[in-house]
C-alpha cells in the first residue's frame, strides 16, 4: 500500500492512545512558494489515510512532536512553541522562548520545554488555555 502525503515526513512518530481512536503524529517538510515549511502531519493508528495536516511557516526542529493533554507541541531554532488541537490540526496556542527548542517532556500539570542551549523552561497550561 502506498499513502501520498502533501509533505515528507522526517523523525519520529508520536503515538497517541488517549483519544477516541489511534492517532500518530510527525513533523513534516514542504514547500511553498519556494520557500521551506514545516508541516504537522496526523495519520489513522492504521495508516490509511492523513488525518489532517497543519502547516507552518518554519521547519519544526524537535525530533518528534509531543503529545500532551489534547496538544501536539511543536518548537523550532527561533524559540517558537506552538500547539495544535490533536482532533484538527487547527492552532490552539503559541508562545516564545529563547533558544532552540530541541525536546519537550511533561507530567501532569507541566510542560517543560528544553533548549540546545542548556535551558529548561516549564509552564503551567493555565498560561495557555484562555
Amino acid at each position: 500500500m502506498t499513502l501520498e502525503t502533501p509533505a515528507i515526513p522526517k523523525g519520529r512518530f508520536a503515538w497517541s492512545h488517549e483519544r477516541k481512536r489511534d492517532a500518530e503524529y510527525i513533523f513534516a517538510a514542504g514547500k511553498k512558494d519556494g520557500y521551506d515549511q514545516g508541516v504537522l502531519l496526523a495519520f489513522g493508528g492504521d495508516f490509511r489515510s492523513v488525518l489532517w495536516a497543519s502547516p507552518s511557516e518554519r521547519e519544526w526542529m524537535s525530533d518528534q512532536p509531543h503529545v500532551w493533554k489534547d496538544w501536539i507541541i511543536a518548537g523550532n531554532c527561533k524559540g517558537d512553541v506552538a500547539a495544535y488541537r490533536a482532533d484538527t490540526g487547527k492552532p490552539a496556542w503559541t508562545d516564545h522562548v529563547k533558544g532552540c527548542i530541541r525536546s519537550f517532556g511533561h507530567d501532569e500539570s507541566t510542560l517543560y520545554i528544553g533548549v540546545k542551549e542548556g535551558t529548561v523552561y516549564a509552564y503551567q497550561p493555565s498560561k495557555f488555555v484562555h
